[in-house]
């Protein structure tokens, strides 16, 4: 399961986001991973929207309030391929 946190604070940062991997074996779930924007800054919301690919093996990832240049607030959606 994918699950986003676009509240956490990374590093020093605030709202910078983050979202998780979790697996479930029987009736209990264990995190197996926390994924961050590489660029990530204040403000970002990584984690706001997640989807997994139909395998599995990537992660699409929003983040609202990523800049992108001068344009403030842009947005960002990140592709992460998971091991």
């Amino acid at each position: 399961a994918l699950v986003g946190a676009f509240g956490d604070d990374i590093s020093v940062t605030g709202n910078e986001g983050s979202a998780y991997i979790f697996t479930r074996s029987g009736s209990v779930w264990t995190q197996q991973m926390q994924l961050t924007a590489s660029d990530g800054e204040v403000n970002d919301y990584f984690g706001v929207s997640v989807a997994l690919s139909g395998d599995g093996k990537d992660a699409l990832i929003g983040a609202y309030g990523d800049d992108i240049g001068a344009n403030v607030s842009q947005g960002s959606a990140y592709i992460i391929p998971l091991p």
